[in-house]
C-alpha cells in the first residue's frame, strides 16, 4: 500500500468516526473512499500488519497511537489547505477540498504551520471537520469582510495584500500574477470602467473592478514596499 492511501485510510476513519461501527465500518469506508468492501476489508488487513489499527472480533476497528497520530496529522494538513484556499485564495469549497486532497500527503508539518500562522494573523482559524458547518471562524477582530479591497484606495498607494473574498473567476489568474497573501503591491493608476494597474513584482498588472473589488488588502507606508 503506498503512503498516501494509507494516510487517506486513517484520515478517513478519524473524520467519519468509523471506530466502533463493529461490521458497518466496511459499508461506511467502502462509501467514503469508493471501494468495494472485500478490497476496504484487504487494505484494513494491512493497515492492521503495519501496526496502524487493530480489528476486533466483530469487524470492528479501532486506531493505535501510531495510526491515529498519522490520521490527525493529515486531517489537520488538510483543513489547513482547504482554509487556506477559500478564505484567502478566493478558491470554491470544492476545488479547495480538491487541491487540499492531492496536496495534504506532500506538505511538511513545517509549511502547514506557517500557513496556518499567516491564517490567524489574518484573523482566521479552521475548525471543525471538512465539510461540515462552521469550518471557518473569524476571530472578532479580524473579521475579513470588515476589511478593505483593492478597490477602495488610490493611485499611488502602496498595499499588502491578506486574501480574497468568496466570487467566481479570479483566484488562480490572481495566483499566476503573483498576488498572494502577503505581497506588497502599489496602485499605478486607474483605468477606464474602474479597472486599475497595479505593480506587483516589478510588473504593472491591470485588474477588472470585478477582481479589484475582492482582493482583501491594507495600506502600508510607501518605503515599506520592496
Amino acid at each position: 500500500m503506498e503512503e498516501s492511501e494509507r494516510e487517506d485510510y486513517l484520515e478517513a476513519i478519524i473524520m467519519h468516526s468509523a471506530e466502533g461501527h463493529g461490521a458497518g465500518a466496511l459499508h461506511l469506508l467502502s462509501g467514503v473512499l469508493d471501494r468495494s468492501e472485500d478490497q476496504i476489508a484487504a487494505d484494513l488487513a494491512d493497515l492492521e500488519e503495519s501496526g496502524d489499527l487493530k480489528i476486533g472480533s466483530d469487524g470492528s476497528v479501532t486506531l493505535t497511537e501510531k495510526g491515529r497520530a498519522t490520521g490527525e496529522s493529515v486531517l489537520k494538513k488538510h483543513r489547513v489547505l482547504e482554509c487556506f484556499f477559500t478564505e484567502m485564495l478566493g478558491m470554491d469549497a470544492e476545488t479547495a477540498s480538491k487541491e487540499a486532497c492531492e496536496m495534504e500527503h506532500s506538505a511538511s508539518e513545517y509549511t502547514i504551520d506557517k500557513i496556518g500562522n499567516l491564517l490567524s494573523g489574518s484573523g482566521i482559524r479552521c475548525r471543525g471537520r471538512r465539510h461540515g458547518m462552521g469550518f471557518i471562524e473569524r476571530h472578532s477582530q479580524g473579521k475579513l469582510c470588515n476589511l478593505n479591497v483593492l478597490d477602495d484606495f488610490d493611485e499611488g498607494d502602496y498595499l499588502k495584500v491578506l486574501g480574497m473574498r468568496h466570487g467566481p473567476g479570479g483566484g488562480r489568474r490572481l495566483i499566476d500574477l503573483g498576488m498572494i497573501p502577503g505581497e506588497e503591491i502599489k496602485i499605478i493608476r486607474r483605468l477606464p470602467g474602474r479597472s486599475v494597474l497595479v505593480l506587483v513584482k516589478d510588473s504593472e498588472v491591470a485588474i477588472s473592478q470585478e477582481i479589484a473589488g475582492r482582493v482583501i488588502v491594507k495600506k502600508i507606508p510607501g518605503e515599506e514596499c520592496q
